[in-house]
């Protein structure tokens, strides 16, 4: 039988490590939340293909063997070199918990056992990377390992004696043979043995050398009984769990809000069993249910709460225990099939939530994407869903999330290509979003503004790619350009009330040259036409799908439909108030070309009605980000008393 026992690596003298390991940092203000989404994602993303769901279960244990009388003797000697070292303090007191808390180890050790099923368990690289690796990362697409090598710490997070047992049963893929793995980690800090050797702060339980120990599969086993696997799988020991009042509820409350698509998809199905014996299942069955008990926060920002806002886009309206059918489906370029549940209705958190397959939500894409950071004022409170399904598209965004998976970011990529590609990825994504979005909203109020940085993030900026350099018209959701009518398209729509007599002012642009629509034979007034009075005013003309780029900070190109034909039309641009329009600021326009760059004149260019207009010109300062855009296209009418 091989005999375990705990060997921490050698030191350099003088050098010191202390407790905080900065993996830890990452888990350590929300580590029940942190710990079940490591332990679950982990687990999904080693499914075994079967088709079967991934079972997890989370138990309290008092029977686990740790090597506890040698791990006590480490303590010790931590807590003495702490003590020389005059470094008594934070490291010190837990350490000296620690210690007290292994002299009690007769009356056992309460551990939190997290067990595994229906996946590939640990082999090869995986197990190693896992215990050994320091910010490494397996690149195997199955790696239970996450991307960043950081998320085995959110264990680490919740032991008060800083320690980790691996035990995993798995396939051999060379030899096909069936085989175990076992070993514990621990993180401490720097100290001296029982030999006078300086040792550092990490040290594994296993055999010499500090390597896993392997077995194939048979009738004995130097595992011991209570950690061993029986079938393929992997087992996490949380050795001295941190348990707290409610760590049951905090854990359940943390699978339901971040893994319900998992869930309800039937790809996952989790079992946390109380002290007092009773088991919590967590499946697509009592899924509904639970979110009514964990979901009963009066705060509207609270996790349960908006993920049982989202839960209800994603569940058959006829059945709670199903996966309702997908409210828009599509095929994106970079992250391929996508899909996207939608709910539209008074009082919803007006969220769309990220899922990467298998089924953990990552973030929340209005506040993350491009295209959908500024939400439209006209339209209503809505909760969403969106879900990619391609291995591809999820490999891609896997990449580009922090230690915490909470966030989608492409600098996390290495290769310029790759970044480049993960911010088209997630421009794409955000404008194909804000398009399903737009489908279930109802139709804007004629005079509902929109925001010039709502569609400026649809367009690329100066050092971005231009996509034809600023001089052809960008579909914001994809890279076929416009050149048909398109239902509903998320597009700036601007018309202004007709002017009438007295209404002067309000339609007044200067235009850079010298004259003023709404002065002379402009606006509303009267002229002297020979012996007859005639009353001008200017009236908005009808447009449709209007587009815009900019570039400079003042140039400016618009696209627009007309729906009137005229040969006397003006544009004027006003930058948005709050007070109303009346105080809009007005903006002078000056070369003004057409689509062939030909110059035209103000208030006196032609136009077609279904015809596609396009202009471009430059305004007399950049325009201030953030303020909404306000467009009249206008024609001069004039009518006799």
């Amino acid at each position: 039988m091989t005999e375990f026992a705990w060997t921490f690596e050698p030191n350099a003298p003088g050098k010191r490590e202390g407790l905080n390991h900065p993996g830890l940092s990452f888990f350590r203000g929300h580590r029940f939340r942190s710990l079940a989404r490591e332990m679950i994602q982990n687990s999904l993303d080693a499914a075994d293909g079967s088709g079967r769901p991934v079972k997890v279960r989370m138990s309290l244990r008092k029977d686990i063997e740790f090597g506890q009388r040698d791990l006590r003797k480490t303590f010790d000697q931590c807590a003495e070199w702490l003590i020389t070292n005059q470094t008594e303090g934070d490291d010190y007191r837990q350490i000296d918990l620690g210690s007290q808390i292994l002299r009690r180890a007769r009356q056992g050790i309460p551990c939190l056992v997290v067990e595994d099923y229906n996946t590939v368990g640990l082999a090869g690289p995986r197990l190693e990377l896992l215990i050994k690796g320091d910010a490494a990362s397996y690149k195997d697409r199955l790696a239970s390992l996450g991307n960043r090598g950081i998320g085995k710490y959110a264990a680490f997070a919740v032991s008060l004696l800083h320690t980790v047992l691996y035990s995993s049963q798995f396939v051999d893929e060379d030899t096909n043979e069936t085989k175990r793995a076992f070993q514990g980690k621990a993180s401490l800090v720097s100290h001296i043995d029982s030999s006078g050797m300086p040792r550092g702060r990490t040290g594994y339980y296993g055999v010499e050398e500090w390597n896993p120990h392997l077995e194939i599969d048979s009738g004995t086993s130097s595992i011991p009984e209570n950690v061993r696997r029986q079938v393929i799988g992997t087992n996490v020991v949380i050795v001295g769990f941190s348990r707290e009042d409610g760590w049951e509820g905090e854990l359940a409350k943390s699978i339901v809000s971040n893994f319900y698509f998992a869930i309800l998809s039937k790809r996952l199905e989790v079992e946390i069993e109380h002290e007092d014996g009773y088991v919590r299942e967590i499946n697509n069955l009592t899924l509904s249910s639970l979110f009514e008990v964990l979901a009963g926060s009066e705060d509207p920002d609270d996790p349960a709460n908006v993920a049982h806002e989202n839960f209800k886009c994603i569940a058959d309206p006829d059945d709670p225990t199903r996966l309702g059918e997908p409210t828009q489906t599509g095929q994106l370029s970079v992250l391929g099939h996508c899909m996207a549940w939608i709910r539209v209705e008074e009082g919803l958190p007006r969220r769309v939530e990220v899922v990467r397959h298998p089924g953990m939500v990552i973030c929340d894409g209005v506040r993350r994407f491009p295209g959908i950071k500024n939400l439209r004022s006209h339209w209503s409170d809505f909760a969403a869903v969106v879900v990619c399904e391609s291995e591809d598209g999820n490999y891609l965004l896997k990449r580009m999330e922090p230690p915490e998976h909470n966030d989608f970011q492409p600098e996390l990529l290495d290769d310029p290509n790759d970044r480049r590609r993960g911010n088209s990825a997630l421009r794409e994504l955000g404008g194909k979003i804000r398009e399903w979005l737009d489908h279930m909203m109802p139709l804007p109020e004629p005079d509902d503004p929109q925001s010039v940085d709502e569609l400026s993030e649809f367009f690329p900026s100066d050092d971005e790619d231009a996509g034809g350099g600023g001089t052809e018209e960008i579909d914001p959701f994809g890279s076929v350009k416009v050149g048909g009518v398109r239902e509903r398209l998320p597009v700036l729509t601007q018309q202004t009330p007709e002017l009438t007599e007295g209404d002067d002012g309000d339609d007044e642009y200067d235009h850079g040259d010298g004259t003023k629509d709404g002065g002379a034979g402009h606006g509303a007034g009267e002229s002297d036409d020979g012996d007859t009075k005639v009353r001008r005013k200017r009236k908005t003309i009808g447009v449709r799908d209007v587009r815009f780029t900019t570039s400079a900070g003042n140039k400016m190109t618009i696209w627009f439909t007309s729906n009137e034909t005229t040969a006397s039309a003006s544009v004027g641009i006003r930058v948005g108030s709050d007070e109303g329009r009346a105080n809009d600021d007005k903006i002078a326009i000056r070369n003004l070309n057409d689509r062939q760059g030909r110059e035209i004149q103000q208030g006196n260019f032609e136009i077609s009605a279904g015809d596609r207009v396009q202009l471009s010109f430059e305004t007399s300062e950049p325009f201030p980000v953030g303020r909404a855009l306000n467009v009249d296209i206008s024609t001069e009418v004039a009518e006799k008393p």
